[in-house]
Parts: C-alpha cells; sequence; structure tokens
C-alpha cells in the first residue's frame, strides 16, 4: 500500500503552441524504453481534504465561449431537410431515442450514473465501463451526412438532445447540432485531445493541453477550469489532460494527467485527491459498480494498470510487458481487459490476477470494446514488421481469436458496437471501417487522412467520427445527402468504396421517394418502419419493394447523375417509387396491430 500525503501548492499554465503529431515508431521506442520499470516504481498518491483550498488552481467560472451565439453560422446542410421517407429513418435503429436503453444503467453503482440521463453516447466508450456497446443500430451503408471542419478531432461524445460534443486541434471545445451545424465554440489555450463526458445536470467536463481540466455548461459559459501542477511549457507537455474523464455515481470527475497524476475532483471543481506515478497518464478511467477505478498509464508512458479506491488509495497494480495506453474497459463479471505496446490483449481477474493475455501484434494502442455476448473487439498495429499487417481482432472471453478484419495501416482508435453488432473504427489508413459481427465488411469511407478518432453512436443511428483531415464525420442512412460539407470553411468529404456506391449519392433530389431502395440488402434484414414485427404482414409489399427496386438502382450505377434522370424514369424510378409506397402504407397501417401501440 502506498503511503499517503497531503500535497499543497498549486502553477499557473500557459500552453505551448505546438501541437505536432507524434510519430507511432518513436512513440513505440520511447514506451518500450520506459516500460522496463516496475509498478513499484511510482511515487506515493497523494491526498488533498474535502475543502480543498490549496488544491491545485482553480480558475474564476464566468468565461463565456469564443463563439457562443444561437445562431447556427453555416446553413445547415440539406441532408436532413431531404430524408423524403419515415422508412429510412426506421431502418436505421431498431430502438427509438425514448426507448429506454437498458446497457446504459444510471441506478446506483451502475455505469450511467453519474452521466446525464438519455445520453446515447456520454463519455469515451458510451460509459464508465468503456464497454463501448449501444442499444442503438448504426448507419448501415457509408453514407456521409455532413463533415464539420475543425481542426484534427478528438472522440465525440452525444448529449440527451442529440448536441455532438467534441474537442479539437485548434483549441476549442465545439457543440454541435445533429444537424452538423455549429452551437458554440469554447476556447481553451491549446489543443483538446481528450474527449468530453457529459454529466448528470448537462456539464460538459473536458481536458486541453494547457494543463486544465474545463467544467462547461451547456450553453458554452465555463462552469469551473481545473489546472494540474505540472509545467505545460515543458515538452511534451508535461501538465497537459489528454486522458478523457469520468464520473462516477457521486459526481466525482476522474481524469489523468500528463503530469503524472489521476485527479478525482468533487463537482465544483476542487480537488479530492490525486494519485501520483512516476510516469504521464494519458489512459482514461473506467469505473467498476464497487466505485473501484481502473487507470493505465500512457503509450508513451509506463506499463502499469492500476486499481484505485474512492478514497484515492491503491487497490492493486499489474505490470504488463510494454507501455499501457490502452484505456481499459470492464466485462460484466468484473474482468479488466486492456491493450499495451508488448502486443497483447491482457484480461485481469477483478483481484489483479492475470487472467490471459493474448499475443496479437507489436503494438496496442487501441482500447478495447465489449460485445453483448463478451466478445472483446480492438484494433492493433504491427510496425515491426512493416508488412504483417493491421487487424482489428474480434477475442471470445476466454482469449481465443474468433476472426480478424485486416485495414491497411495501424489501428489506434478504439471500436464502437451497434446495436444489432456492427463494429465500427477508424484506421490508419484513412479510412472508417463497418464491420459485421462475423468479421467481413458492411461498409467503409475513405476520409482524407489517419483515424485515430474512436466512433461515437447516437439514438438516430449517426455515427460521428473524426479524422486527422481536420473533419468530424456524421454518416446515416439519408436519402439525399444533398451538400454534405458544413462547419469552418466545410469538407468534401471522401469517396466510399465500392459497397457504398449504390446508395444516397447517386440520387439527386427527385428520386427522394425511393429512400427504402438505398440498399435492398438491408429490407430482409430490418425492414424498414416497425422494423422486422411489421414484415409478418407486409410480405408481399416487401417483396415487390425488391423486385422493382434493383432494376432502378442498377440503372442509376449504368448511367450516373446527370444520365440517369433520363434514362432510369419514369418508369423504373415511378415502379420502384410505387412499391415503396404500397410497402409503407401496409406498414403504416399494421404497425399497431403487429409490433403494439
Amino acid at each position: 500500500m502506498r503511503t499517503v500525503q497531503v500535497r499543497r501548492g498549486e502553477t499557473s499554465a500557459t500552453g505551448s503552441s505546438s501541437k505536432a503529431r507524434r510519430g507511432l515508431a518513436v512513440m513505440g521506442a520511447i514506451a518500450v524504453s520506459l516500460a522496463l520499470a516496475a509498478c513499484g516504481g511510482a511515487i506515493a498518491a497523494s491526498v488533498v481534504e474535502e475543502a480543498g483550498s490549496d488544491a491545485g488552481t482553480l480558475l474564476d467560472s464566468g468565461a463565456t465561449p469564443s463563439d457562443a451565439s444561437t445562431d447556427s453560422g453555416p446553413d445547415a446542410t440539406t441532408a436532413d431537410a431531404a430524408t423524403a421517407d419515415a422508412t429510412t429513418a426506421d431502418a436505421v435503429s431498431d430502438a427509438s431515442p425514448d426507448a429506454p436503453d437498458a446497457l446504459f444503467d444510471a441506478s446506483p453503482g451502475g455505469c450511467g450514473a453519474g452521466l446525464q440521463p438519455g445520453s446515447p453516447w456520454a463519455m469515451t466508450g458510451r460509459c464508465t465501463t468503456h464497454e463501448g456497446l449501444s442499444t442503438y443500430v448504426g448507419a448501415q451503408t457509408g453514407t456521409e451526412k455532413w463533415a464539420f471542419a475543425m481542426g484534427v478531432p478528438s472522440s465525440p461524445a452525444i448529449a440527451a438532445d442529440g448536441t455532438v460534443y467534441v474537442g479539437s486541434g485548434d483549441d476549442n471545445v465545439y457543440a454541435l447540432n445533429p444537424d452538423g451545424t455549429k452551437k458554440w465554440a469554447f476556447a481553451t489555450g491549446n489543443a483538446v485531445q481528450s474527449s468530453p463526458a457529459v454529466g448528470v445536470d448537462g456539464t460538459v467536463y473536458v481536458g486541453s493541453d494547457d494543463g486544465h481540466l474545463y467544467a462547461l455548461n451547456p450553453d458554452g459559459t465555463e462552469k469551473w477550469a481545473f489546472a494540474t501542477i505540472g509545467d505545460v511549457d515543458a515538452t511534451p507537455f508535461v501538465g497537459a489532460v489528454r486522458s478523457s474523464p469520468a464520473i462516477g455515481g457521486d459526481g466525482t470527475v476522474y481524469v489523468g494527467a500528463e503530469d503524472g497524476h489521476l485527479y478525482a475532483l468533487n463537482p465544483d471543481g476542487t480537488e479530492k485527491w490525486a494519485f501520483a506515478t512516476d510516469s504521464p497518464f494519458s489512459s482514461s478511467p473506467a469505473i467498476g459498480a464497487d466505485g473501484i477505478v481502473y487507470v493505465g498509464e500512457s503509450a508513451y508512458g509506463g506499463p502499469c494498470v492500476y486499481a484505485i479506491n474512492p478514497d484515492g488509495t491503491e487497490r492493486w497494480s499489474f505490470t504488463a510487458g510494454g507501455a499501457v495506453g490502452s484505456s481499459p474497459a470492464l466485462g460484466d463479471d468484473g474482468t479488466v481487459y486492456f491493450g499495451s505496446l508488448d502486443g497483447n490483449v491482457y484480461a485481469l481477474n477483478p483481484d489483479g490476477s492475470e487472467k490471459w493475455a493474448l499475443q496479437i501484434g507489436s503494438y496496442l494502442q487501441s482500447s478495447p470494446a465489449i460485445g453483448a455476448d463478451g466478445t472483446i473487439y480492438i484494433g492493433q498495429e504491427n510496425l515491426v514488421p512493416t508488412n504483417a499487417g493491421d487487424y482489428v481482432y474480434a477475442i471470445g472471453p476466454g482469449g481465443t481469436v474468433k476472426w480478424k478484419f485486416e485495414t491497411g495501416f495501424p489501428i489506434m482508435a478504439s471500436p464502437a458496437i451497434g446495436g444489432d453488432g456492427t463494429v465500427y473504427i477508424g484506421s490508419g489508413d484513412d479510412s472508417v471501417y463497418a464491420i459485421n459481427p462475423d468479421g467481413t465488411k458492411k461498409w467503409s469511407f475513405a476520409t482524407g487522412s489517419e483515424v485515430y478518432s474512436s466512433p461515437a453512436i447516437a439514438a438516430d443511428g449517426t455515427v460521428y467520427v473524426g479524422s486527422y483531415d481536420g473533419n468530424l464525420y456524421a454518416f446515416a442512412d439519408v436519402a439525399n445527402p444533398g451538400d454534405a460539407s458544413v462547419g469552418e470553411g466545410g469538407s468534401d468529404g471522401g469517396p466510399q468504396d465500392a459497397g457504398a456506391q449504390d446508395d444516397a449519392s447517386d440520387f439527386d433530389a427527385s428520386t427522394g421517394a425511393v429512400a427504402a431502395c438505398l440498399d435492398t440488402r438491408e429490407l430482409g434484414a430490418t425492414g424498414p418502419s416497425c422494423d422486422t414485427c411489421a414484415l409478418a404482414a407486409c410480405g408481399s409489399q416487401e417483396s415487390a419493394v425488391a423486385t422493382q427496386c434493383p432494376a432502378y438502382l442498377g440503372c442509376l450505377c449504368s448511367n450516373p447523375p446527370p444520365s440517369s434522370s433520363g434514362a432510369c424514369g419514369p418508369d423504373l424510378q415511378g415502379a420502384c417509387a410505387a412499391a415503396v409506397e404500397s410497402y409503407n402504407a401496409c406498414t403504416s397501417s399494421n404497425c399497431a396491430a403487429v409490433c403494439g401501440p
């Protein structure tokens, strides 16, 4: 057990302007050398009284966002206005935004106890166990709804009202409306690599490279800011807060900092305690049902994972074979999963003993997600040898590989899992992937640069993810994305792969009536409108859609716009539209009888 001592003193922080990206190989080399130290070499923890008057620097509240005007700036994308048929919206998700979220436990000790009720993705990993598992079905096609240009985005969080919160390399925290327009921006003193977390009352907590954890009101004004004790002018940003915060059921905010401390803050921003080691913290903490906090160190720091009691004392520590930048994820049975730069995925028992370790690569910076059946999903990177391939792995709870899916470059992002088991993840090959539960590709979308941001899934099925090309992307099954570029200067996005080119991007405004036909493969699987429950009553109408619409889609593929308007209509387009209309009428009239009120 560590000795406990009171820490006094504070330091002011001024951010450095440097935001250069670290090279993967350099990070790996640093991590390997630092990983030789055992966890026992860490410094003593420090605890500060509840009063917290001398606990670090608490900035005055009342600051305003850099752009808190409620006008949405650039015009909203036409994608939202062009959702012509209810069929598409209903096919996106098998759970409405108002439906109870069985996997988001807001009871005392539950993973959502300290988070905003109704939020579909309140923090990194979705809730405090970091399982990354949603009850909502995400985008079934790689259709870009919009892209908001901001600088390199962090991983997003989503509030109950659909507002998307995300940090940016341009030093701002952004709040975006679901249509991709800006609600407000809050300026910090340096890049924001931390992912926001949304508290019970809607407060947004997020860290910055300027050495502060910020608490922002839902309107973008500053509630308070807590300064770490590190020197942010040192290299590399010793006081920076790149860890993403987690919020306990009692409102305690936990966050790591590059100064080697895991901080526990009271809801008013005063310091409760600080747990200190001799390594930076960039891993994001997870919280168990018993209030135990689990956290790794960093990808360029030490090899330790810690379990910390709610009072700030160490419960146990585990030494991996390499640095641990991966954030732990907690299984339903209390198993702690994480990756290490020694190439292993580790599973630890709740007492800190090793359950199993599986070697899958040369480096692991991706954080795991856990499916409804206990499958662990994680990205991997093989830097040596360079031709070894980089994969997304699906691993059974017992530590055996179920499948692996190859991308074109190392994977540092963490997966998000939709309600249908689809795995969404970004890759260093510039693409976002959607992978079926059996390991086959559902779709992919090419952005303009590496995708190290982790996706978030909204209640309407929209998937949000950032890219190093400076855009936050929104993917949704929409009828007509129109001009899918919004935000600070906009972006044209990237080309879709062949699996997504038969979607709405080939439709002009006159073809919105065939929204349900965008991907006929999905009709038999989920069915529009009332989901699968209506198919029993509307089988013949569904068959007509499946028969009539492929001919129209085939025509569109052979005759890209604008020639498609003449070549493919009105006969082919009309037949498909009529079939869809008949199907919609059937599902509407039978929904109450088949699905219930």
